[in-house]
């Protein structure tokens, strides 16, 4: 990787969305070398992939929160299944140390994160 890998990773990290032609604007290179390098930067896994960003307020869902789990007596996959059955979870680590889990959550209200 170079310094142009290095500034087109930025570019795409604040707007992933941007097309191969704004980055070559950007970048000084011709659309199709831009075009060549992010191929490159996606086939050797640099780029992982493409994503999106949700408002979380936009979606009623304001109060964001970190909680740490243990799991107690239930085993790894039960505790698992049921963090992904949960709507206001949105991230989930595996944890080493006191907690085996950490969890992001955006809520509605205190309620729904009380819960």
């Amino acid at each position: 990787m170079d310094a142009l890998d290095h500034k087109m990773l930025s570019l795409l990290q604040e707007n992933g969305r941007m097309s191969v032609t704004d980055l070559a604007e950007r970048l000084p290179l011709s659309v199709s070398a831009t075009r060549e390098r992010m191929r490159r930067l996606e086939r050797d896994g640099v780029i992982d992939g493409y994503t999106v960003m949700v408002n979380a307020d936009a979606l009623g869902r304001s109060i964001e929160a970190l909680i740490d789990v243990r799991f107690g007596q239930e085993s790894t996959e039960t505790m698992e299944a049921a963090i992904r059955e949960l709507p206001a979870v949105v991230n989930a680590m595996h944890l080493t140390g006191r907690f085996d889990a950490q969890l992001q959550v955006l809520c509605r209200d205190v309620g729904e994160l009380d819960a």
